[in-house]
């Protein structure tokens, strides 16, 4: 989207924009530029075009704010995920502080951080499933105790990483989930995109894993479909054949070959073509009054970033499993924000979209409100 706005590449992006200050400046302006137009052209008053802009950080040199940005993109409100927007900012400011620590080649500081931070409870350093339940100090959080050179602090870092954005996703699922459609019962929806495996892993076989595209591909079919049919009918899985006939309806046209390349990887699935899959999905057009699910979007791709390592040919060759580590920090902040009042419908999802959890609670409508932990193998955060 950034490469799109600004024809500044997405590798430049990628590595953390332009390095130039004239060349930075250059680039927030014309994304401001093409912000805006884009808002106009969706028929947007200048009053929602202000709001929204208000709410989004502002990214400098001193104060990245990248989650918190992600979470103002991709989301209708944020008066509705309070909890989400305050942890976004305050994993931002985390984030930052050791950014600054390891800029000043300070390891005492960057240490302190870690050790010290109040966010930073013993499950952001778990590396491995056993470590859940364990009473015992994770492994990285005792390396980070006796770290004495940055290369000792890079493992433990990234396991603290992992978890936080596990974290973060869990608590914008939550919410998500609350405010997008009310009735529902609490329900883990971004585990649903997330990659699966559809046979156990013996050798090479064909479409063996699921990639979040696809997933998040199928969920959205399922839910236009419920939409289509204005909630007369139960919610079903849509078959391939069928969304390809709705994707081959108006202008422009996506072919069955585009829908492949989608749900294969082959093709980068940009939020310009979600928005519009969603439409011809759900029937309903330019029809503003049904918001887009674009947290589901967000999600998806995090995934598809975090869980799939791609050779020099963009085919993948290392996958991450990680259902059951993103379930624990989802009933982790179910409960907690149960404990302070919130609530959610009763209504339980179908089983079309339970079948695609492997969270407890998802094998029958009745459980759907469990606390209890998903089975979680022995396998650690950097087992592919």
């Amino acid at each position: 989207m950034l490469e799109e706005m600004t024809g500044i590449s997405r590798k430049t992006w990628s590595d953390g924009g332009p390095k130039r200050p004239k060349a930075r400046v250059r680039a927030a302006e014309t994304l401001e530029i093409k912000l805006r137009q884009k808002f106009r052209d969706q028929g947007w008053s200048d009053e929602e075009r202000e709001a929204w802009l208000s709410r989004c950080p502002v990214a400098t040199d001193e104060k990245p704010y990248s989650l918190s940005t992600i979470i103002a993109i991709f989301s209708p409100s944020l008066e509705t995920l309070p909890e989400t927007w305050k942890l976004a900012t305050t994993l931002d400011e985390l984030a930052h502080a050791l950014f600054r620590a390891k800029q000043d080649d300070d390891i005492a500081a960057y240490k302190s951080i870690l050790l010290n931070d109040p966010l930073l409870v013993t499950h952001y350093f778990v590396g491995c499933d056993s470590e859940f339940d364990a009473e015992g100090t994770p492994a990285a959080l005792a390396s980070v105790q006796l770290a004495t050179t940055w290369d000792e602090l890079d493992r433990p870092t990234k396991t603290v990483a992992a978890q936080a954005l596990f974290s973060l996703l869990a608590c914008w699922d939550l919410e998500f989930c609350r405010s997008y459609i009310p009735p529902m019962q609490a329900f883990p929806l971004f585990e649903t995109v997330m990659l699966h495996t559809e046979h156990e892993i013996q050798g090479k076989q064909r479409d063996m894993f699921h990639r979040p595209t696809r997933n998040l591909l199928e969920f959205l079919a399922t839910m236009g479909d419920w939409v289509r049919n204005c909630g007369k009918k139960k919610p079903r899985k849509v078959k391939v054949q069928q969304m390809e006939t709705w994707l081959e309806l108006g202008e422009p046209q996506i072919t069955r070959q585009k829908l492949w390349n989608w749900r294969t990887g082959r093709d980068a699935f940009l939020f310009e073509d979600f928005a519009l899959v969603w439409q011809r999905f759900t029937g309903r057009g330019e029809d503003k009054r049904i918001v887009i699910p674009a947290p589901l979007f967000a999600a998806s791709h995090v995934w598809e970033i975090l869980l799939i390592e791609l050779d020099n040919k963009r085919k993948p060759k290392t996958f991450l499993l990680v259902e059951s580590w993103y379930l624990w920090w989802w009933e982790h902040h179910h409960a907690r924000l149960q404990a302070r009042g919130v609530t959610w419908g009763n209504h339980p999802w179908p089983a079309c979209i339970r079948n695609q959890s492997s969270w407890s609670g998802a094998k029958s409508p009745d459980s759907s409100l469990s606390s209890q932990s998903s089975g979680r193998s022995s396998k650690s955060l950097d087992s592919q």
